[in-house]
């Protein structure tokens, strides 16, 4: 769907630049006035130069503004990576212990004889 839209608007695009090109072959003189320097160059030529120039500084600027957006998302995702490890590492600690825990009260608990009679003692005493 991405590449149909991209023809369907830069062919059209293509198609304008060359018939404006065709069409404008004559030639312009522009003065670089802090310098003194006058260049002489057909409107096509001066019109993609200048279009060029305009693409050139606005994906800088975009670059340049949205530095600082990725910088905080690096560091945010690094910071989500360091806490997930140590989060799994929390996890198996917890296993570990859980079933050491499991292991200690079997071992620890005392096995209570059989006392048939407790019941007999406590109904002669009731008596």
């Amino acid at each position: 769907m991405r590449r149909i839209f991209m023809w369907i608007v830069l062919l059209p695009a293509v198609l304008a630049i060359v018939v404006f090109a065709l069409n404008n072959s004559s030639a312009i003189a522009i003065d670089l006035w802090p310098f003194g320097i006058v260049v002489e160059m057909p409107v096509y030529l001066a019109f993609i130069l200048v279009l060029s120039i305009g693409a050139f500084l606005g994906g800088f600027v975009s670059i340049v503004s949205g530095a600082k957006a990725r910088a905080l998302h690096r560091a945010s995702t690094y910071e989500a990576e360091v806490k997930i490890r140590e989060l799994e590492k929390l996890k198996s600690r917890c296993e570990t212990l859980e079933a050491e825990i499991k292991r200690l009260k079997s071992e620890s608990q005392p096995t209570l004889p059989a006392q048939g009679g407790g019941s007999k003692i406590i109904s002669s005493a009731l008596n």
